[in-house]
């Protein structure tokens, strides 16, 4: 999983991956874990949850 994880962020030129909560109706979403590539490279473990990769734009992540 984590080589699929780093291969998408290549492929999508992103910053990092933020592992989240799953989406239920309106309610907001919670960051479990956020990495960036390089951490991302060096973790052993990954929480098993949803995660949305992130581009650092004009210094606020937007999620891709």
């Amino acid at each position: 999983m984590k080589d699929f994880l780093i291969q998408e962020i290549e492929n999508l030129k992103a910053d990092g991956i933020d592992f989240v909560s799953i989406q239920l109706d309106d309610e907001p979403q919670t960051i479990y874990c956020s990495y960036t590539y390089n951490e991302l490279k060096k973790e052993n473990i990954l929480p098993k949850s949803d995660y949305k990769f992130y581009k650092i734009i004009n210094g606020k992540k937007k999620y891709i």
